[in-house]
């Protein structure tokens, strides 16, 4: 089992080292961001992963069960973190006034709808 563990770590990580420069690329790109605030949501993107890493490794421990042969059982973990997950999603997108359908200049949810256009700095 610790093998498949392994195997699954590296397939993991070389998906997503692969998809990072994407990443980047995609917040300098994007018009509401725009190249002049990509260092910035760069950095929230990192910093926020890193209360992650110290965040997610307790919030797991915590939750943990070990059952009566005295096998952990992540189970309950795995719930409690995808609840936290899809909550956080949820409220970035209906208070986050940069997102979603309400965001400014997104011509109430049309298609193709005009955003509002950025001075160069």
């Amino acid at each position: 089992m610790r093998s498949l563990d392994l195997a699954c770590a590296a397939l993991l990580g070389f998906v997503m080292l692969a998809a990072q420069p994407v990443l980047f690329t995609m917040l300098g790109e994007m018009e509401d961001i725009g190249p002049h605030l990509a260092a910035t949501a760069v950095g929230v993107l990192f910093g926020l992963g890193s209360v992650g890493q110290i965040v997610i490794p307790l919030l797991t421990e915590l939750f943990h069960r070990t059952s009566p042969t005295g096998a952990l059982d992540y189970r309950w973990s795995i719930l409690v973190l995808g609840v936290l997950g899809i909550a956080g999603f949820v409220f970035v997108v209906r208070y986050v006034p940069e997102t979603g359908p309400g965001r400014e200049g997104h011509g109430a949810g049309l298609p193709g709808a005009a955003l509002p256009e950025y001075e160069e700095i």
